[in-house]
């Protein structure tokens, strides 16, 4: 994927201009709150179909990311690459914008599919790990497997790359993360990586977006 600059605001900006058709679920840009649904022609007012988390997320990347750069002395005469504070809070937040992406998703299937918030609960529980829940757990209320779900969004949506942007998050981005949380390792994390972070997000709500009409508003 090609990095390019974002605006600031640009992804909270999109983020809350997705909107939720209350009848049948289905989610599109509205653009005012006169526009009937694309899907069933409901007029009205539709509520912003990410949750506040993945609002708050989006902002802290922004945030980050337009902040001046604060590198991390060193004195380590192996390290070649200036550490930036920022590049590391950006990989942490957008790994749990993913992740909260994720558990947004599948809370939203299981409260159409009516099951018991016990039952929920006790799913996501069995199901602690996102690797467990896109794998085990969305198979398992979808009967479809993860990659194959991508694949044929892929076909649907040929704008996105949706299998590229996830494997970039599960082979690039997560490693790093869980090195930089369990064993200290920031010097893996590259300005370029972070940026491609940021690129990144965009594709990740358009793709729960994609998940959400496919398999929500059609179920």
């Amino acid at each position: 994927m090609k990095n390019y600059i974002i605006k600031k605001r640009e992804l909270v900006e999109l983020c809350v201009m997705f909107s939720w058709c209350r009848k049948c679920n289905y989610v599109d840009i509205f653009p005012n709150t006169d526009y009937g649904c694309p899907k069933c022609n409901t007029p009205g007012s539709s509520p912003m179909f990410f949750s506040s988390e993945i609002f708050s997320l989006l902002q802290l990347i922004e945030d980050f990311y337009f902040a001046e750069n604060d590198p991390i002395d060193s004195k380590d005469d192996f390290v070649n690459n200036e550490i930036n504070r920022n590049d590391l809070a950006i990989i942490i937040f957008f790994c749990s914008f993913v992740e909260t992406l994720i558990d947004h998703f599948l809370m939203v299937l299981m409260n159409k599919m009516q099951l018991p918030n016990k039952v929920q609960e006790r799913l996501l529980d069995d199901n602690l790990s996102s690797k467990q829940r896109i794998e085990k757990l969305f198979r398992s209320l979808t009967n479809i497997k993860w990659k194959t779900a991508l694949n044929k969004l892929n076909k649907d949506y040929k704008q996105f790359d949706f299998v590229g942007t996830v494997n970039f998050y599960i082979n690039s981005v997560k490693p790093l993360r869980n090195r930089l949380l369990h064993r200290g390792d920031k010097w893996s994390i590259s300005k370029e990586t972070s940026e491609k972070c940021v690129n990144y997000t965009k594709q990740f709500l358009y793709l729960f977006v994609a998940l959400n009409n496919k398999y929500v508003a059609n179920s």
